[in-house]
């Protein structure tokens, strides 16, 4: 018994070491504009932990980034998923979802985003993006 506990513990630190230099070598890629291997290396962090919120950002960031916004709010409700009160997620599942052009659903998103940060920047943020959105409808 021993024995199966320290190979599950190995396993366990190998995983989490395989999280986080994927995660690095994002943030690295990102450093230096290069979006498309960031985002390859932050899919390899969700494919090996696939509750890391932290990857699932940096993976929808750069799907933002490349104009990937179908790809980027799927991303987004994989976050919300996860951690359903994230007014930020919220936020930029809306913003993703005004730049594809569903402007109706993006509404819904800001002003859920709203209701989760009652008093924050989130909050502030999704007001303003809300104001402009409808006055382009």
């Amino acid at each position: 018994m021993l024995n199966a506990n320290r190979i599950l513990i190995k396993s366990l630190e190998g995983r989490l070491k395989n999280v986080c230099m994927n995660v690095l070598a994002a943030r690295t890629k990102i450093g230096s504009n290069d979006y498309q291997r960031a985002k390859q290396f932050a899919a390899k962090a969700c494919i090996i932990d696939e509750h890391n919120v932290e990857a699932r950002y940096i993976k929808g960031f750069c799907h933002r980034n490349l104009e990937e916004y179908s790809e980027a709010a799927e991303t987004y409700r994989q976050i919300i998923d996860i951690v359903p009160g994230s007014a930020v997620a919220h936020l930029y599942l809306a913003d993703c979802l005004r730049n594809a052009g569903r402007k109706e659903e993006a509404i819904g998103y800001y002003l859920e985003s709203m209701d989760l940060d009652t008093e924050g920047d989130v909050r502030e943020l999704a007001r303003e993006s809300l104001v402009t959105l409808k006055e382009s409808i």
